[in-house]
Order: C-alpha cells, then sequence, then structure tokens
C-alpha cells in the first residue's frame, strides 16, 4: 500500500506533525509544518515499511488539484506547488532543470511566488514485476520461431500462456513456432510468495504476416533495389516501375507493422531515423504479388 499526501496551514487546518517515520527516511522530521509525507504499508495495513517527511526548509509546499501516481515497481510520481514565496528550497536532484548548480538542493526557483516541482521518488518495495523481452529467428513469413524471455525482476516461478492455440509451459524462457499468420497474445504470470504482491502478470502482442502469394512478379523483382543497407536510418527504395495498387510495408521483428506507404514514384525516400537499430523487414506489394527484403539498421 502506497500513500503520498500533505498538510498545512493552506487547508486552515493545523499543521502536519507526528507521522510515523522510519530508520532510513530522507526527512524524518517535518521543518515546518506545511510539507508533504511519503509512506508504503505491508498488506492490510498491517506494518509500516518506510515512512518520510518531504519538504523545503522555508516553503509551504501543497497541491492545488493534484495527482499521484505510483507505478507497479513502488515508484511515486508526484507534482506539486513548491517554492512559494519564490523560496529556492525544493529538494531536487543533481542538476536538475532548470540549471546544473551540483549543490543540493539547486535552484533557481523562476517564479516569484510558486513553481511546479516534480518528484518521482522509489520507495523500494519487496515486490516481483513481471517483464517480457524477445528476439524473433528465422525467416519474415510463416513458420517464424521466437523465443521470450523472461525479464522479470524478483521472482521466484512463472508461467506462460500464448494464445490461440492454447500454448502453455512453466520454463523460465518459452520457446514457440508459429505456422499460421494472425494476431497472438503471449502472457507471463510470475509470483513469489515472499514478496508484498505475491504475483505479478504483462501481456504482449505480436503479429505474423500472411505470405499467402509468394509468386513474384517478374519485372518487380528484377527491378527492386535498397540503398544503403546496412543503414543508419535514411534508406532508398528502387523500383524500375509500380501500378497504381504498389505499396510498402515495413515490420519489427515482432511482426509490428511500424510503416505503410503507397509507391507513387520510382525512388522512394524511407526513414527508419527514430527506431533503433536492429532488423527489419520491407514487403513491396503490387496486386497479389509481393517481396520481402531485410533491412539492417546500425
Amino acid at each position: 500500500i502506497y500513500l503520498s499526501g500533505w498538510g498545512g496551514n493552506i487547508t486552515f487546518t493545523n499543521q502536519i506533525s507526528g507521522m510515523p517515520t522510519t530508520g532510513n527516511a530522507l526527512y524524518p522530521s517535518a521543518p515546518n509544518g506545511f510539507d508533504f509525507y511519503f509512506m508504503s504499508l505491508t498488506a492490510n495495513m498491517s506494518a509500516i515499511i518506510y515512512g518520510s517527511y518531504f519538504r523545503g526548509n522555508c516553503s509551504s509546499e501543497h497541491v492545488d488539484g493534484g495527482t499521484s501516481r505510483f507505478d507497479k515497481s513502488g515508484r511515486l510520481y508526484q507534482s506539486m506547488c513548491a517554492g512559494c514565496g519564490g523560496n529556492d528550497d525544493f529538494p531536487v536532484s543533481i542538476n536538475a532543470w532548470p540549471n546544473a548548480i551540483t549543490s543540493f538542493p539547486p535552484g533557481p526557483n523562476l517564479s516569484s511566488n510558486c513553481n511546479n516541482g516534480v518528484v518521482k521518488f522509489d520507495l523500494q518495495p519487496n515486490i516481483c514485476s513481471a517483464f517480457i523481452s524477445n528476439t524473433l529467428t528465422g525467416g519474415f513469413c510463416p513458420p517464424i520461431t521466437t523465443t521470450f524471455f523472461n525479464a522479470s525482476t524478483n521472482s521466484t516461478s512463472q508461467q506462460w500462456l500464448i494464445q490461440p492455440g492454447n500454448y502453455t509451459t512453466t520454463s523460465i524462457n518459452a520457446t514457440q513456432t508459429f505456422s499460421l499468420p494472425g494476431n497472438y497474445t503471449i502472457s507471463l504470470i510470475v509470483t513469489n510468495p515472499g514478496s508484498c504482491n505475491l504475483t505479478d502478470s504483462t501481456s504482449i502482442y505480436i503479429t505474423i504476416p500472411s505470405c499467402t502469394d509468394l509468386k513474384q512478379n517478374v519485372a518487380l523483382m528484377d527491378g527492386l533495389f535498397v540503398y544503403p543497407n546496412p543503414t543508419k536510418g535514411m534508406f532508398t527504395l528502387s523500383l524500375n516501375s509500380f501500378s497504381f495498387d504498389s505499396e510498402l510495408e515495413i515490420y519489427s521483428t515482432l511482426g509490428q507493422l511500424i510503416l505503410i506507404k503507397k509507391i507513387n514514384a520510382n525512388n522512394t525516400e524511407l526513414d527508419l531515423t527514430k527506431y533503433s537499430n536492429g532488423v527489419y523487414y520491407l514487403k513491396v506489394k503490387s496486386g497479389n504479388d509481393q517481396r520481402v527484403i531485410k533491412i539492417i539498421k546500425e
């Protein structure tokens, strides 16, 4: 259980004080009573795991309709009104915006009164978290073999489920060959009886494209060039000829369609600069004919 709150005279109530803090608290006391307070508790609120104030020495930190967000790894994201009164006392990390002063805390508050302070605070609970990564091997068209890697943290056991097909395994990683095109859901459930949350799950989705007609158009096949390949990001698709319905698609190794474009010239400039380095697949289609080319971005 996670908690983030604040108190002080801005609400016309008593100052915040007496909140329980732990030995590893960032701020074990409230300097002026107009401060934030962060807490994590065990299940059923039976015991405190962490408790700490968060504050500047002078300002009355608060929120005017702001919110708190917690991710599944126990990290708090809090936006607050900070530095109120034109103060420069908001606790931030070294080199925080708006300048690179290497003292703690740096400034300045560029407002004559309150400014927006943003905090990312890791409560570091004992939780298990499910994560999947994978790489693709084999050809672009079915059958495609891929291994899904268990990148989870603090887990002691796992269960994989791939649908459709109802494939299950309790191995650390799951290897599957997809013989048919379609959309697939890969789910991973991890458990740890000693963790706070006991279990966690995640899913990823992949598309195996259809390659039902690999009979190539001779003119298209003979007159198709891609250069440079490998590429740093920018490359050219060159065709001797194209028809009104010619188009291209670019897929990631996960089978995700990242670009689709009509071909309306003999030379088409393409850009993968914003995508990570690795292997991509360029599919050129004209009517029922198509060709797939592997593109390497490095």
